[in-house]
């Protein structure tokens, strides 16, 4: 546990949690929790999935204030550079690590 908490910050892979990102915001959540808002909508655009996460992001099961946050600051991010949309949370990862880098 403490080897955990202590890799959280750095953007290392947790076992326990699947792949982390830093997150261009330097804070953490998985693609886990990417999969999870994906999956709660139709979403076509990142201001979509930016709009349910202001409006459902911290109600939602699984989801935490911090990790709604970062994420959206993110896919915020990703649509002010002009990335190309997409619903895979993989690739969602990889664009976000790439753009602001693990920390």
């Amino acid at each position: 546990m403490a080897q955990d908490k202590k890799n959280r910050g750095q953007g290392d892979q947790n076992p326990n949690m699947g792949e982390m990102a830093s997150g261009m915001t330097g804070k953490n959540y998985s693609e886990t929790e990417i999969r999870t808002v994906l999956g709660r909508g139709e979403f076509h655009s990142w201001n979509d999935v930016i709009q349910w996460l202001d409006r459902n992001g911290t109600r939602e099961s699984g989801l935490n204030a911090q990790s709604v946050n970062s994420l959206r600051d993110d896919m915020q991010r990703l649509q002010n550079q002009g990335a190309e949309f997409t619903k895979d949370p993989s690739r969602i990862m990889q664009m976000i690590q790439r753009q602001g880098g693990q920390r």
